[in-house]
């Protein structure tokens, strides 16, 4: 099985006050621990709203609306993506993060990651499930563990994450039809044939999920469902461009294609978006989690 952890926004992250030299090392040395036991399969920061963009749909017009957003609490400032063998291990690994090591309140919420098997096969299949397992293969080898995860940015390029958000019928567990997965389906091979789309997965309801709250060193579990569906994320995909422009027309085609009322598009930091005396004060952090990347690459060759 595998689950999609996101981290909770806060008034800081949303500041953009970047983290301190110690949790970042607690951080690095958590992911560390994940990768050693081979449940890590990816994980990035995200940058603050006020650096992406929603793609909003509605009467068949399509507009873009520049962040930053207001609802804060139900915005993610970063993920990790986990293979365990049921939720009550993933809530484990996740109730060990160090999401508190400054002091601070925190939240995560996790959620059971759609696998292929999960949808029902249809004899009149267009052939999307086929595309879908080579595109798998092809990221299988993306991560520091042996786990279907993403495959590595090429480097200079801009990172984003996509993020559907969750409606009623998703929410309620309602299944795409034959139709919308052979088209997203064309989609995604065709970026992915572009070098653009490097994972994506859909998320199975919050009713299955589970939100973990870290306060004053201890950890609370709120089972799902959540009620803030609007804002809930129902599936993600990471991609890469060569500039904000192509960024914009083809999450914009992802947008369309899907149908969704809402698609939330956010940059994925990178090394070199973090300030250059932070770099230098947690230099072993940067350099070792350079190293764990370039590992996870040297795997797909």
């Amino acid at each position: 099985m595998r689950f999609f952890i996101g981290v909770k926004a806060t008034e800081a992250s949303e500041a953009g006050e970047m983290p301190g030299p110690e949790l970042l090392r607690a951080m690095f040395e958590f992911n560390q621990e994940l990768v050693a036991a081979g449940v890590m399969i990816d994980g990035n920061g995200l940058q603050p709203s006020a650096a992406g963009y929603k793609i909003l749909t509605a009467d068949g017009e399509t507009r873009i609306v520049d962040g930053p957003f207001a609802e804060t609490k139900e915005l993610i400032s970063g993920y990790w993506v986990l293979q365990a063998n049921s939720m009550e291990e993933a809530v484990a690994w996740a109730k060990r993060a160090p999401m508190d090591a400054d002091g601070r309140d925190a939240a995560l919420e996790i959620r059971q990651i759609f696998e292929l098997e999960d949808f029902p096969e249809n004899p009149d299949e267009s052939g999307w499930r086929e595309a879908e397992e080579k595109l798998r293969e092809e990221w299988n080898a993306g991560s520091p563990s042996d786990a279907q995860g993403s495959l590595q940015p090429t480097p200079g390029k801009l990172v984003y994450m996509g993020m559907v958000h969750a409606t009623a019928d998703s929410e309620a567990g309602v299944m795409p039809d034959e139709a919308e997965l052979a088209t997203m389906g064309a989609l995604m091979e065709e970026s992915a044939a572009a070098g653009i789309l490097l994972g994506g997965e859909g998320l199975r309801p919050s009713s299955e999920g589970v939100q973990i709250k870290f306060h004053n060193g201890e950890r609370t579990i709120i089972d799902g469902p959540f009620t803030e569906t609007k804002e809930l994320v129902g599936g993600y995909a990471i991609m890469q461009f060569d500039s904000e422009e192509q960024a914009r027309e083809w999450t914009l085609r992802f947008a369309k294609t899907s149908g969704q009322e809402c698609v939330q598009v956010r940059k994925v930091f990178r090394a070199e978006d973090y300030p250059q005396d932070l770099r230098e004060e947690a230099a072993d952090v940067f350099e070792g989690e350079e190293l764990m990347r370039q590992q996870a690459a040297e795997r797909t060759k």
